[in-house]
């Protein structure tokens, strides 16, 4: 109860009625200061917490402005009140999991006090799931956050638990490569079937390929060393840099190998065929050019 006296006296009293049965007084508050409200806790008896029950403020002598009057459940043991119990929802310990495009993914099982509970995706266009099954259903590459929540009742505090789905596409570099569309970084989550060989590292970027196609590397202390080789997963954030394909960030699942520095013999018309196909296929690689005769 939020009230202040506003009169004479420095009494207020609380009580309940149920039908017609005689008042019972539940508590009396004495307010000595007058025009200052104040906030006043009472636990309600287990008898007056009842369908159809009257709550009633009097006063014999005062007068008392009621600002604000709020019920709460009670959610500690003890005492006379309701108690609500902790839904204890819970996917498990582990809060990340992978998932292949194309493939099923079977969903962790959710325990605790599951009635009511609701499922919601933060990103459908990789992960969606059945509201009330909680089926989830992969859609494309990148990562989902899956939300299980139920709403407060009479009988359970409100309750959530979440876990992560990072979904993988695969494929060689020239694959990777078709995620990256624009200059503002994009997070890919992919497995390397091919052997990715690092060709060329600097303080801050490198290059790697795989035979397919080459990409670009920009990060400082990327820890990259010339013959490094990786294959597997890789979780990386990409993005065009002067229509250059890059990686700005990158961890791989599989430590790094060692493989030969490879190079690909490519002829000036392979470089610039129709529709730059070639130039594409061969940026960022390592390439020795063959039938070239310097004409002046």
């Amino acid at each position: 109860l939020n009230i202040a006296r506003s009169g004479n006296g420095t009494y207020l009293t609380l009580s309940y009625q149920i039908g017609e049965n005689a008042a019972v007084t539940i508590e009396t508050f004495s307010l000595p200061s007058k025009g200052k409200f104040s906030e006043q806790i009472v636990n309600l008896p287990a008898a007056a917490q009842v369908e159809g029950v009257k709550f009633i403020l009097t006063s014999a002598t005062a007068s008392f402005y009621v600002n604000k009057i709020t019920l709460t459940p009670k959610t500690t043991s003890g005492g006379g009140g309701s108690e609500l119990t902790d839904r204890n929802l819970s996917f498990g310990e582990t809060k990340s999991f992978d998932a292949e495009v194309g493939g099923t993914f079977s969903a962790p099982t959710l325990t605790g006090a599951t009635e009511g509970v609701a499922y919601t995706s933060s990103n459908k266009a990789v992960a969606s799931v059945n509201a009330s099954t909680g089926a989830v259903t992969i859609n494309g590459m990148g990562y989902a956050k899956i939300t299980a929540s139920a709403e407060e009742d009479a009988t359970y505090k409100a309750g959530s638990d979440f876990y992560y789905i990072y979904v993988y596409d695969s494929g060689t570099i020239e694959k990777l490569k078709t995620y990256i569309t624009s200059s503002t970084a994009t997070d890919i989550y992919f497995k390397l079937t091919s052997t990715a060989v690092v060709t060329y590292a600097a303080t801050n970027y490198a290059y790697m390929e795989d035979g397919h196609a080459g990409i670009y590397i920009y990060k400082s202390s990327h820890g990259l060393t010339a013959g490094n080789s990786f294959t597997g997963k890789v979780k990386a954030k990409g993005m065009l840099f002067r229509q250059l394909y890059e990686l700005s960030d990158f961890t791989f699942a599989n430590a790094a190998g060692t493989a030969d520095i490879p190079v690909t013999d490519w002829t000036i018309q392979d470089l610039t065929d129709s529709g730059n196909t070639g130039y594409k296929m061969a940026e960022s690689m390592r390439v020795k050019l063959t039938g070239v005769t310097a004409t002046t």
